[in-house]
Parts: structure tokens; C-alpha cells; sequence
């Protein structure tokens, strides 16, 4: 086993320990919810594991979340090498990329298996917004009445539920923010956030 391994392990059983909160459903725009799971041994209570959905449309998703997860999930095309599944609402589409998966059953099997898991009482909202995208998502995200933390690269100072992760501030798309800090670090670049101590709060707080 590395040292970085080592000190990988040594961290997330801190993060397990510290842990009281355990019915969280995190749902993230990309593959940050699952990793955070997996650090935190936690079962997959989202269905947006390994999938990616793209800006305007993860916050369409999120504000009628009831709406879409009771919504049948439609194949879209193969376009991109992978499955891409279709939720439509009201005339408003989301496109759910399944990049982990090799066929749209198997995307479908997954989704629908994790989506009865939600608890709405207990989402925490992950959105992970690049510098190429509009500033005005991240604002928009305001609006919304969930516990929530808005990952961005570069620094919104007057927004209490954005934080800069310095590691991602030359990067056009995603991967970087859950990397380790270094080659011997055991802790990811998401975790400048205490994910614990706000999935802790989770009910005991009013969402920022």
C-alpha cells in the first residue's frame, strides 16, 4: 500500500467518525456526489452517481426535483460514446449524461433503482460551475430553498454558499476538484469545504 493510500484511509475514517448525519441524498451535476459517498461509506441514496448534467439544466432539475424523479427516464442518443437519457417536465428537457455506463439500460436500471432513495426532506445540492459557464448560474442558485455549496474556480466573495477551490482555477471542465492535493496527500481538493459538518447540520439549520 502507497503512503498516499495510507494517509487516504486515515482521513476518511476521521471524516466516517466525525460523521452523525447519515441519511443525506446528494445530488451534484457530476461525479463529486458519488466520490463523496464512497469517501464517507455512505449507500448511494441519488441517482445522480457518474452522471453529469450540464448547467441551466441541473437547475431546472433541481428546482421541480420532485417533478423529474417521478418522470419516466427516455433514451436521447449515443452521440457522445456514451448512454444520454432525456427527463422532460413542462416542456423543459434535461439531458442526464451517463458517462460510467456502456448502454442506456444499464443507465436506466441504475437511475431508477437509486431514485426511490431521495429523501426530499434531506437533499444537499453539489454544483460544480466552470469558468466558461455563465457567472449568472451561480447566482441563480440563490433561489433555491436546499442546503447547498456551489464549487467554483474562481472566488465569489459575497456568496455564502460558493467556495473557490484553488486547484480548479486554470481548469476548463471537471476531474481536478476531486483529485488528491498532492502526491502523498490522503485528502481530495473538494474537501477545503467541510462537507461533514454541513451534511451534520442538515435539518438544524436554514439552507444558506
Amino acid at each position: 500500500m502507497s503512503l498516499q493510500e495510507k494517509n487516504y484511509n486515515k482521513f476518511v475514517r476521521k471524516l466516517r467518525k466525525k460523521l452523525k448525519y447519515h441519511r443525506v441524498s446528494i445530488i451534484s451535476n457530476n461525479c463529486i456526489g458519488g466520490i463523496i459517498y464512497h469517501d464517507l461509506g455512505l449507500r448511494f441514496n441519488s441517482p445522480t452517481i457518474n452522471t453529469l448534467i450540464y448547467g441551466e439544466e441541473f437547475i431546472n432539475f433541481v428546482n421541480d426535483i420532485e417533478s423529474y424523479l417521478k418522470t419516466d427516464l427516455l433514451f436521447h442518443s449515443n452521440s457522445e460514446g456514451y448512454p444520454i437519457g432525456k427527463l422532460i417536465v413542462n416542456n423543459k428537457v434535461i439531458h442526464i449524461h451517463f458517462l460510467h455506463n456502456k448502454t442506456f439500460e444499464e443507465a436506466k436500471s441504475n437511475w431508477d433503482r437509486r431514485k426511490v432513495r431521495v429523501d426530499l426532506d434531506n437533499l444537499f445540492i453539489i454544483y460544480e460551475h466552470f469558468n466558461k459557464y455563465s457567472d449568472d448560474i451561480v447566482y441563480n442558485f440563490g433561489k433555491l430553498k436546499y442546503n447547498k455549496v456551489v464549487f467554483t474556480h474562481k472566488k465569489f466573495n459575497n456568496i455564502k454558499y460558493a467556495q473557490y477551490i484553488p486547484a480548479c482555477k486554470e481548469e476548463k471542465s471537471f476531474g481536478t476538484i476531486t483529485k488528491f492535493k498532492n502526491k502523498l496527500s490522503g485528502k481530495r481538493n473538494l474537501y477545503k469545504f467541510n462537507i461533514v459538518k454541513n451534511f451534520n447540520n442538515i435539518n438544524k439549520e436554514k439552507a444558506l
